[in-house]
């Protein structure tokens, strides 16, 4: 049965008729893409996705409306099936909207014998570094440049600092996912050199869950112990265990957060639908690739599907733990499916063409269940390729077909089989990274350091 709803209550993927006036002929429906607050949040501007007469589609907007604004959901089926038809085809791509990339991933180190090395042992504090990094960055004379999204500068300092027992960095948000990433890069290096300044023989571990030894639990400082994050948002109202006492408890975990910038504002519904498809597809992928490295005990604290904050910048993506820090083309390659599942939910495609129940989701990343993850991932193979069709293009940089092809099939062969299917040690950040600086080139084009270069040398 059809039904009117105000316009700031609409999700993305809707189907909407369409208001007399804006109809080309009787009874038109439309597909919402997208919403978006003008600059006095009280007007919304939609995006839709039309039939035309000849039965293609086509891009079009309402005028900007005030919130409160009625439109008449409609129950078209055809449409909504003829829209993910068409993705899955590749008759539609995903819509280019612009957005930065940032993160502040945690990693821990370890001695030699294997025991965890405490980063409040070795880092600074987060305020000592950031203060050290702007006062670096202005001596060199772009403190204002290395912290716009669109400035490609390359960044040989990040602040990097203890949070807990875990190290954490901070690379300045990009729009290049690639100038990010030398920023990730200079964040290990910087925690690698300041853990080996006190013990030569450190190294970094991928583990995402350590355990803390009761003699360090009950020594140190209150401050080192204590869990130091803010009050997170759930989708789901499902915050996970809260700790009481942070020294009974002897787990430290590390996340890799993601976070994405945005220029513009999304009613409240809007951000639910992007959240709900960064779990469904980004998480549920990342349970795939992190076989075999991530720790389901990180999810009972934190971490669990549907959580997120708001920064003022756009949102902040925290359910995924620090596994991409394996590998430049890992990160390059998880960095991208957020991109484009960020498109892919606000648009509303991942609501007309995903195949995954909420309760599947949350039970898959809650769990770190491999192998109903990999069950749902098949199951949604078309959406997967029509995304990588997105990621890659000739437009993105890469000529050459074959190679767009060969980037495509090695990324699926990850996403099904997990990053050990196409990296030879996983656990070898140092050596991935290449920290000793040997064969490392800017914007991570040295030897398999990018996907291109990687998709080459297994093909």
């Amino acid at each position: 049965m059809d039904k009117l709803c105000s316009l700031k209550d609409l999700i993305p993927g809707s189907v909407i008729r369409l208001p007399e006036g804006y109809r080309d002929r009787d009874d038109e429906t439309a597909v919402v893409l997208g919403l978006e607050y003008a600059s006095d949040k009280k007007r919304i501007s939609t995006s839709l996705l039309r039939r035309s007469p000849t039965q293609d589609f086509v891009a079009t907007s309402l005028p900007t409306m005030v919130d409160d604004s009625k439109l008449e959901l409609v129950a078209d089926l055809a449409l909504q099936r003829a829209v993910s038809n068409a993705f899955n085809a590749r008759k539609l791509s995903l819509p280019d909207v612009s957005m930065s990339m940032g993160c502040d991933p945690e990693v821990f180190c370890e001695h030699a014998d294997g025991a965890i090395f405490p980063a409040w042992e070795y880092m600074p504090d987060e305020a000592i570094a950031r203060k050290n990094v702007k006062e670096w960055a202005a001596s060199k004379g772009f403190e204002e440049m290395i912290a716009k999204p669109e400035s490609n500068v390359l960044v040989a300092e990040v602040p990097a600092y203890w949070d807990g027992a875990q190290a954490e960095f901070a690379p300045w948000a990009k729009g290049c996912l690639e100038t990010l990433h030398c920023g990730t890069r200079a964040g290990l290096l910087s925690v690698l050199t300041k853990a080996r300044a006190v013990d030569p023989k450190a190294k970094l571990t991928l583990r995402n869950v350590v355990e803390l030894p009761e003699d360090v639990l009950k020594n140190a400082d209150d401050k080192h112990i204590q869990f130091r994050c803010s009050e997170s948002y759930n989708i789901y109202n499902d915050p996970g265990t809260r700790i009481q006492d942070a020294r009974g408890y002897k787990y430290r975990c590390a996340g890799g957060h993601i976070h994405v910038g945005f220029s513009r504002a999304f009613t409240a519904p809007g951000i639910e639908q992007i959240v709900r498809g960064l779990d469904a597809v980004l998480g549920v992928i990342g349970v795939s690739l992190a076989t075999g490295i991530d720790n389901p005990e990180r999810r009972h604290t934190y971490g669990r599907a549907g959580e997120f904050r708001l920064p003022q910048h756009g949102l902040e993506y925290r359910v995924l733990s620090n596994f991409w820090l394996s590998h430049p083309a890992i990160a390059m390659l998880v960095f991208e499916l957020a991109r484009a599942t960020v498109r892919l939910a606000e648009s509303g495609l991942f609501n007309l063409c995903w195949q995954a129940e909420d309760r599947e989701t949350r039970e898959v990343i809650n769990n770190c269940d491999v192998d109903e993850a990999r069950k749902i991932l098949l199951r949604n193979k078309d959406v997967i390729n029509g995304m990588l069709h997105g990621i890659w293009t000739a437009k993105a940089g890469v000529r050459d077909e074959a190679d767009l092809t060969k980037m495509r099939k090695l990324a699926k062969r990850a996403i099904i089989r997990g990053i050990g299917a196409v990296i030879a040690d996983p656990f070898d950040i140092e050596g991935n990274w290449d920290l000793s600086g040997t064969t490392w080139k800017h914007h991570c084009q040295g030897q398999n350091h990018s996907w291109l270069s990687l998709a080459r040398k297994q093909a």
